[in-house]
């Protein structure tokens, strides 16, 4: 249920796109399965980041012509940032070696 409810908040809070909730859905999916450790670890990355966007639009905003208001994540931005995380959560799920599993993790 976590990684619904993960991709619901983000997308109603205009945090991601449609494309990019779904996106984060497979992807806490796959933490998820990894274990809690690694789905906290998306969890704190994914709202450390998210405020500190806000908290940096205002100034980004005067150093970048192009930059758009909004902030919203879209599907190749969570896939993008989230890959080398979701390497790892398969790597572990995957092995049955606990040396692999303790490298992933």
């Amino acid at each position: 249920w976590a990684p619904t409810v993960f991709a619901i908040v983000a997308f109603k809070k205009r945090s991601v796109t449609l494309d990019g909730a779904i996106a984060g859905w497979v992807v806490a999916f796959i933490c998820a399965l990894a274990g809690s450790e690694f789905l906290l670890t998306l969890l704190f990355f994914f709202v450390s980041s998210t405020l500190l966007t806000k908290m940096g639009a205002k100034h980004k905003s005067k150093i970048d012509s192009e930059y758009k208001v909004g902030g919203q994540r879209n599907l190749v931005q969570v896939f993008s940032n989230s890959f080398a995380g979701n390497i790892a959560c398969l790597v572990y799920i995957m092995s049955g070696d606990k040396t692999t599993q303790a490298v992933a993790a």
